[in-house]
């Protein structure tokens, strides 16, 4: 591979990583980092590379998804129909590129190919492909269509006139004459238009259902107000709520049915109108927080004594994955639809549903609320004129919004355009710009973050952003303040990136002599809290020392959560009350039983006899079952995640080997750039990092692994799906890992495809009753853990 390549390589991998890490923190975590302009413009730069760089294809790019993961507590839920993202465009010049070329672009091939099946149809057998480019008939037929399609339809010359097009460039039938003999020139037609009535069924089919004038339904759009909030489905059968579901991935989200229940807007029973009812309706929506009702909350909130909500969405969607619906009663949501999945009425009826307008009236006739403002548009300019006016009253309408979604109004388009992986080619969203603000630039600080990351944090004169009173805001890194070139006592310009995260945008009169008076910011060399010598790496510096006291707290929340050792009954709170207190200094500390143990944990109010005796259970699972993968993500080294460090286990036995690989024995490993590389080796070489380790070595956590057979494992290939409880004091999570570890993967859902279905106390019955007729094994717990003992596993 050459350098050039190389280099592209590398950076691919870190767009990637870079994106799944904000999808975690946006979809699973409800905490977004970066706003969504700049998620959408380093998913742009990923996208770009991998069409100009195949062969670095990957199914598993965030490309190709939506993004997301269901979250802990909740059964996942398979929609029906995938509920696809939606393209972006920044700006009315992407609306514009949109609307005017991709959309024809695509409505002219999709329909080229109905016309191409059509052909082979009536010639009888498919066409030649491949090979020797020369004798690539379908190839050299369809670029024909689409010329033709162009100079006749999309001219304005009409369907008729595309139609006998089409019928001249077919060729005859096998056995009525002339064959192919290459290329398309010199084929006659077919001997006479006497065949039309019964010639293109498909491109007839398509223009009945489109109309006479193609034109015009391209350019006819439903536009509504893009809500911010959470993307769910309500799937209601024969007119009754069912199921309420997150979006999650698009394919697989939350069952939160009655969490949605208790959403006022959410009808148990649609309302019966003049027609009948569908025999099944998915209805897609946002679950949303109106402006007033959210103040009223957060006001509640504070009066509690409880954080606030960051924003309207984060509120709607914290209160949505409530584990308690009635706490999710108490909270002042609302459902506005969007749009359908599918669809089945009685007897095969049709509702006449043939725009999204119609739906969207017809989703509304059945007693659902739909978004407000919405409305058809009969051009690209009018959709255009439609976002400015939105745009200059967003902070006037009841509910927060962050843009206006454009589909093209006609189903029948819709359906001849499709989609790709990740969004359909007929819908678009329009995101608005961020509302900026002038302001004071007080103080620039410094935070030091879990990673040990510096972050400048710009102390500000209060100022009212988006309707929430900002006195802070992010610069980001060193790099984005000499950009800037900001000094304290600027006027800066202030907005909420996404609406969410208020961050320094601009300096105002940068040029001016009171500005250049001012000394300009020198970042620190040094961490501020502890002292070492801080290490810079393009965009980002950070504190290599593990042990450094602004580490601690949020290190330890890490090591012991999901992404860490997932250690059930230790708690972010009681991590941050024992590390105030003294008790814990590192991750390292939980496994000392002289400071930590059942005596010692009932000295804290609120600490009883049974959460002790959890929390020092769930010390010891860790300490004699995490693998070596888990540690080494448990452990927070900057740019290694879950799948990093499972390569890392899969290549070193422990710690002591991999500490002693040198910059190029790791960039050997899958996805270990040189920047992966040296995060590697700055942690290891560490002394505060070296002392930590010995410590867990001596108190009994040093996990080790099988390098290099990870394809010999015994369940390698095999996928799993538990139901139900293991066992009182084994979580589902651990359970999960030993099979990991086996290397099982893990499914969502019951399906042919799955090869083992553990059934644990209080299974879901209908997992059961699918996976036996589909013949897929079964294990109760006693054969689960017989099967688990077999390979080497240590059980109760």
């Amino acid at each position: 591979m050459s350098e050039g390549k190389a280099t592209m390589r590398e950076r691919v991998l870190e767009l990637r990583q870079e994106l799944e890490h904000h999808n975690y923190r946006y979809y699973v975590l409800d905490s977004p980092e970066i706003s969504d302009a700049e998620y959408d413009a380093t998913f742009r730069e990923l996208a770009r590379l991998e069409g100009e760089y195949p062969e670095f294809d990957d199914p598993n790019s965030p490309t190709r998804r939506v993004g997301g993961t269901p979250a802990e507590g909740f059964e996942a839920h398979r929609h029906a129909l995938p509920m696809l993202s939606l393209d972006n465009a920044m700006n009315l010049d992407e609306w514009r590129e949109f609307a005017e070329t991709k959309l024809v672009n695509a409505f002219r091939d999709a329909l080229a190919e109905v016309a191409l099946a059509d052909m082979e149809a009536a010639f009888g057998r498919p066409f030649v492909t491949g090979g020797d480019p020369r004798k690539d008939v379908r190839k050299d037929l369809a670029s024909k269509v689409r010329a033709l399609i162009g100079a006749t339809l999309l001219s304005g010359a009409g369907w008729d006139a595309l139609f006998d097009g089409v019928l001249r460039l077919c060729p005859r039938r096998p056995g009525q004459g002339s064959h192919w003999s290459g290329g398309l020139l010199g084929l006659p037609g077919l001997e006479s238009h006497a065949q039309t009535g019964r010639s293109l069924p498909g491109l007839r089919g398509i223009a009945a259902e489109i109309g006479p004038d193609p034109i015009a339904a391209l350019s006819e759009f439903w536009v509504e107000p893009k809500m911010d909030g959470l993307a769910g489905e309500l799937t209601y059968e024969d007119g009754g709520f069912v199921v309420g579901s997150t979006r999650g991935d698009g394919e697989t989200g939350e069952n939160v049915t009655a969490n949605l229940r208790m959403v006022p807007s959410v009808r148990g029973r649609l309302l019966a109108t003049g027609s009948s009812l569908p025999q099944v309706l998915d209805v897609r929506g946002e679950v949303v927080m109106a402006v007033k009702d959210f103040e009223a909350l957060n006001a509640e909130q504070e009066r509690a004594g409880q954080k606030p909500f960051a924003n309207p969405r984060n509120a709607a969607a914290g209160s949505i994955r409530q584990l308690d619906p009635n706490v999710v009663a108490s909270r002042p949501l609302r459902f506005m639809a969007y749009g359908i999945g599918r669809t089945q009425w009685p007897d095969g009826g049709d509702p006449g549903w043939g725009t999204q307008e119609q739906i969207m009236r017809g989703v509304a006739s059945l007693g659902l609320a739909t978004a407000p403002e919405a409305r058809v548009c009969t051009s690209a300019e009018e959709v255009a004129g439609f976002y400015l006016d939105l745009q200059a009253r967003r902070h006037l309408l009841p509910f927060e919004i962050d843009g206006v979604v454009a589909k093209v109004n006609r189903v029948a388009v819709q359906r001849l355009l499709g989609q790709t992986a990740r969004a359909p080619r007929w819908a678009l969203a329009l995101k608005f710009p961020p509302e900026q603000v002038p302001t004071t630039l007080l103080a620039i600080n410094i935070q030091v973050g879990r990673t040990g990351v510096l972050t400048p944090v710009a102390e500000l004169d209060p100022v009212r952003v988006a309707g929430v009173v900002v006195s802070s805001a992010t610069l980001h890194n060193a790099s984005h303040i000499a950009r800037l070139d900001a000094r304290v006592g600027d006027r800066v310009v202030i907005q909420r990136a996404g609406d969410v995260i208020p961050q320094v945008a601009e300096v105002l009169d940068r040029n001016a002599s009171e500005h250049l008076s001012r000394p300009p910011f020198a970042f620190p060399s040094l961490c501020p809290v502890c002292g070492s010598e801080v290490v810079a790496e393009d965009k980002i510096t950070y504190c290599p020392n593990h042990a450094c006291a602004a580490r601690v707290v949020l290190g330890i929340v890490h090591f012991v959560s999901k992404a860490g050792l997932d250690m059930d009954g230790v708690g972010e709170r009681w991590i941050e009350r024992l590390a105030q207190s003294g008790v814990l200094e590192s991750p390292a500390d939980l496994f000392d039983s002289d400071r930590i143990n059942t005596e010692s944990l009932q000295r804290f109010e609120r600490m009883g006899a049974k959460s002790a005796e959890n929390f020092v259970n769930s010390i010891e699972q860790a300490r004699t079952g995490a693998t070596l993968a888990r540690f080494i993500a448990a452990l927070g080294i900057e740019q290694v995640g879950e799948q990093t460090a499972k390569e890392l286990a899969r290549r070193f036995s422990d710690l002591d080997e991999l500490a002693a690989a040198d910059k190029t024995e790791l960039m050997r490993l899958k996805d270990v750039g040189p920047k992966v590389a040296e995060s590697i080796l700055a942690y290891f070489a560490n002394p505060g990092n070296q002392a930590m380790l010995q410590r867990f070595k001596t108190l009994g956590l040093w996990p080790k692994s099988q390098p290099g057979q990870a394809s010999g494992l015994p369940l390698e290939g095999k996928s799993f799906l538990i139901t139900g409880k293991i066992a009182a004091d084994i979580p589902r999570k651990r359970a999960e890992q030993w099979l990991e570890s086996l290397g099982a993967t893990k499914s969502s859902s019951v399906s042919a495809r799955l090869d083992m279905l553990v059934a644990g106390d209080k299974a879901t019955a209908h997992k059961v009753d699918k996976a036996r007729q589909l013949g897929v094994a079964i294990l109760d717990i006693p054969q689960f853990f017989d099967m688990l003992r077999q390979h080497g596993i240590t059980t109760p």
